[in-house]
């Protein structure tokens, strides 16, 4: 039962990012957020100026994607959707970032909210997504994603 949801939540980000991605196979998709998303969640309830502060420096760690993304991957590119919840559907609302998946390497670092995923850049340059965790079989949701970023998990 626990790996059914898992099944299916990879499977809709799949086909919805294979929607997008006409030239291509998707091999693994997933939902990530700007880095500190969670934090800045809790944060927001007790104080909206710093959460607003907090915001814009986890966008420039986050290389200005948008709050809410799906990274798929295929054979040759690694690509960022921003996306809007319908209702409990996903919708994307545009191609942020598009990179050669031979550029990217992915470094994951588990935390108590979320595993940091750093996308570190051939030209030196790196930024920060979060895989946001839950409790129990909801903390594996992005592993495939993960997996197929090569992303070796930090100590």
């Amino acid at each position: 039962m626990q790996t059914t949801y898992v099944s299916e939540f990879t499977a809709r980000y799949i086909d919805l990012a294979q929607r997008e991605v006409a030239d291509e196979r998707v091999v693994a998709a997933g939902a990530l957020s700007r880095a500190g998303a969670m934090s800045n969640t809790m944060l927001a309830r007790f104080s909206g100026i710093a959460s607003r502060i907090i915001n814009l420096s986890n966008k420039r760690t986050s290389g200005g994607l948008p709050q809410n993304v799906v990274v798929a991957v295929t054979a040759t590119r690694v690509l960022f959707f921003g996306y809007k919840l319908k209702g409990a559907a996903p919708v994307v609302t545009e191609l942020a970032l598009t990179l050669l998946r031979s550029n990217v390497r992915a470094v994951a670092t588990p935390g108590r909210l979320a595993t940091a995923v750093e996308f570190q850049l051939a030209d030196g340059t790196s930024f920060q997504l979060d895989s946001n965790c839950g409790d129990g079989q909801y903390r594996s949701l992005n592993d495939g994603l993960l997996l197929a970023l090569g992303a070796s998990v930090g100590v």
